[in-house]
């Protein structure tokens, strides 16, 4: 774990090959020894997090998103869970991290699985009710659905416009 955090402090490197060099360092890693970091996940996301707001560079950005990919195809559920568990509204680039996600159809669809069950498995509000104001009750949303309602929407929309024809477009 230590020589992965190295390389993430690398992806700041102001030299682009070696920043580059940090990119190709992690995903190989990942690629070979990710299946035993699963305790470190939610961590790693969250210092991929970090770098995607504290580096410009679009090398990085795009291999950051790919390390979300192969983590999330590695561990799945620990990855939807880390992200389901960023502020809302998500910031850009948790949105880009959903969106690394959306790239492979298979590993799209065990997500899209995922997200379905927490939205029926939890509850959408909780209700209260106001006694002093003559009986009325209140419905207050819950964090977890209404994350889940956001990447759910987006890999939906890109589905559909990655599936041929534009809905704007004209019959030709």
């Amino acid at each position: 774990m230590s020589l992965l955090l190295a390389m993430f402090e690398g992806l700041a490197d102001p030299d682009k090959n070696c920043s580059r060099a940090a990119t190709v360092m992690i995903n190989a890693l990942l690629k070979e020894r990710g299946a035993v970091l699963q305790d470190k996940v939610p961590d790693i996301m969250s210092i991929i997090h970090g770098k995607l707001q504290e580096v410009d560079e679009e090398h990085v950005r795009k291999a950051a998103q790919q390390t979300v990919y192969i983590l999330a195809a590695q561990h799945t559920a620990v990855v939807v869970s880390s992200l389901l568990g960023s502020a809302l509204p998500f910031d850009s680039h948790t949105c880009a991290m959903w969106r690394a996600l959306a790239t492979e159809p298979s590993l799209t669809a065990q997500i899209l699985e995922q997200l379905l069950e927490k939205v029926t498995r939890d509850v959408p509000y909780k209700e209260s009710r106001t006694f002093l104001l003559g009986g009325s009750s209140e419905r207050v949303a819950t964090p977890l659905p209404m994350a889940v309602s956001v990447p759910r929407f987006r890999a939906r929309g890109r589905a559909r416009r990655g599936s041929g024809r534009r809905r704007d477009a004209s019959p030709r």
